[in-house]
């Protein structure tokens, strides 16, 4: 998306890299207080670099700079930018017209995919130093990635959902079957679930990625409850998916869902949840470049199973003037929150980005990190 964005502003007069700023925070990483001799000399395991804490996919600047990962620590509440250049100085996530757009941690490593004519690139969890990669993805376009096991993952893609070897990595053959848009997949039971723009829903048996079932519903997903029940977002509802038996049931939404198919290019999907409830982000379109825009809600609805009254009313509305971007929100359970992304202006314009942390059981706003520049956050990742 931001390549549509960035080159409509163009002529504005941009502050392309202000300084990482929070209410209470600057650019200091700040590591956990375990890590210190006391703990070495009793030999205890200690934190990683970059692990008590999350991380962040900014997209980048099109046609300025790449996009990159951004470190939150927990300790300092402090924000460290592009981690993943400052371990791997002579690397690069591909030209800078490419987006990263997605990343995830499975088996001690994370993988991130870059869309646009990018790589594939795999960095050890603990201190992001590039492992492997895949330079050249299907058609150019690579969105999402799933671990299997532990020498198999999945790629999804522009044409379809193609096996990844975990040893290198290195690029396999196409899955049968799917032959369009393939984004956010979830190994759940016995089954892969991939999120499809053509067939929905498609579950594959996780032994031999075989299709089980073509569900024909859903736009975005997925979500998990303590159940084991995957959640997806489809249209004007929200489908709960049995992954044993595969059986449907659905829940009728008061507002419209976000559709990560609809601005021109593939984003994660904007719900999540935390065990006991499923939160959606609303849908506010917009009419704009290329169309109908599909970003820049500021409602978030909290669906308790079983509780149809939970949905007769938003759960939180972020502050005014600010409107979700990227994939809105995602809980983290390391600390009990829900993390909200927004920027200021529905276009990026205003070039003023921000994390909103809040309670999920009172919609409490815990905390603010703002800061400002061309990054757009699409995707928080944590450990």
């Amino acid at each position: 998306m931001k390549s549509i964005k960035c080159l409509a502003l163009a002529a504005s007069l941009l502050t392309l890299f202000a300084a990482c700023k929070k209410e209470n925070a600057d650019s200091g990483l700040g590591l956990h207080p375990k890590e210190n001799a006391v703990t070495a000399q009793a030999g205890m395991n200690a934190f990683g670099k970059y692990e008590n804490g999350f991380l962040m996919v900014h997209e980048g600047q099109y046609g300025v700079n790449n996009g990159d990962l951004w470190y939150y620590s927990y300790d300092s509440n402090k924000v460290a930018k592009d981690i993943y250049k400052k371990e791997n100085p002579t690397k690069n996530l591909g030209p800078t017209t490419s987006t990263l757009q997605f990343a995830s941690i499975f088996n001690n490593k994370v993988y991130m995919v870059v869309k646009v004519g990018g790589p594939l690139v795999a960095t050890d969890a603990h201190t992001l130093v590039e492992t492997g990669r895949i330079a050249n993805l299907p058609q150019s376009e690579g969105y999402a990635f799933v671990g299997v096991d532990a020498s198999r993952g999945l790629l999804s893609a522009v044409d379809g959902v193609y096996r990844i070897s975990l040893s290198g990595p290195t690029l396999g053959t196409k899955v049968a079957g799917i032959n369009g848009p393939a984004g956010d997949m979830l190994l759940a039971g016995n089954y892969v679930f991939v999120m499809t723009k053509d067939d929905g829903v498609v579950a594959l048996n996780a032994s031999d990625y075989s299709i089980a079932k073509k569900f024909g519903i859903g736009d975005a997903g997925f979500a998990r409850t303590n159940d084991g029940t995957v959640w997806v977002t489809g249209k004007d509802s929200l489908v709960a998916i049995n992954p044993t038996s595969l059986a449907v049931s659905r829940v009728k939404l008061p507002f419209a869902t976000t559709n990560p198919w609809a601005y021109l290019s593939w984003r994660s999907g904007s719900l999540t949840s935390n065990g006991t409830a499923v939160f959606i982000a609303e849908r506010k379109s917009t009419a704009g470049i290329g169309g109908n825009i599909e970003y820049g809600g500021t409602k978030l609805y909290r669906y308790v199973p079983g509780n149809a009254a939970s949905l007769s009313a938003p759960f939180l509305t972020v502050p005014s003037g600010q409107y979700f971007y990227g994939s809105a929100v995602r809980y983290n359970a390391a600390r009990n929150e829900l993390l909200v992304i927004t920027l200021t202006d529905e276009f990026g314009a205003s070039n003023d980005n921000r994390w909103l942390m809040y309670d999920p059981g009172t919609a409490a706003l815990k905390e603010t990190v703002r800061y400002s520049g061309y990054y757009f956050p699409a995707l928080p990742v944590f450990y």
